[in-house]
């Protein structure tokens, strides 16, 4: 009962959890550092639900801890340092990293939150405006499109039946398309 969505069988303990992000300003294609900090004692989580985005792709993360008994209990810390690439120009929020755990002096589930806030991602060096589509462009375009000479999709359900001049992508039926 109660239970908060997310919720790991073992995720036990008292966390609090913070992230440091750099830099806060990239170009497009670059990436940042997100180094997610969680803190406290219990049972540590080994892994974090990251935030699914469009446009942000996370790799595999660094894990680092400091994990120990102390008057009692297992206490310390783990790290997972994240390098992010984003593909989006424009100010990307990255979310908010969440670990849902059982905090047993509570008696009560809990959430431990971080927000990550928003990075600044500018058009790449390289990037080039593009020209708008002229005349001969969309028509150089069309005689390249392999499907121009498909005939509309069929609006009910019935046997095929062959248009009477029968081609395949300009074609006649039977001579292969690279043969032509």
């Amino acid at each position: 009962a109660n239970r908060p969505v997310g919720f790991r069988q073992g995720d036990v303990g008292q966390f609090q959890i913070s992230a440091l992000v750099q830099p806060r300003r990239v170009e497009e294609g670059g990436s940042v550092a997100v180094t997610v900090r969680v803190t406290g004692a219990g049972n540590f989580p080994t892994n974090l639900a990251i935030p699914e985005r469009t446009g942000i792709e996370w790799l595999e993360p660094e894990k680092k801890e400091s994990i120990e008994p102390r008057n009692g209990e297992v206490a310390g810390f783990r790290s997972f340092g994240y390098v992010v690439r984003l593909t989006n120009k424009g100010t990307v929020d990255l979310g908010t990293i969440e670990l849902p755990h059982w905090n047993p002096r509570a008696r009560r589930y809990e959430v431990a939150r971080t927000v990550l806030g928003t990075v600044e991602v500018t058009p790449g060096a390289n990037a080039k405006a593009s020209p708008a589509p002229s005349a001969s462009a969309s028509a150089a375009a069309d005689s390249d499109d392999p499907w121009r000479n498909l005939p509309p999709p069929r609006t009910t359900l019935s046997d095929f039946k062959a248009p009477p001049e029968a081609t395949l992508l300009g074609t006649a039926v039977g001579t292969p398309a690279y043969m032509s």
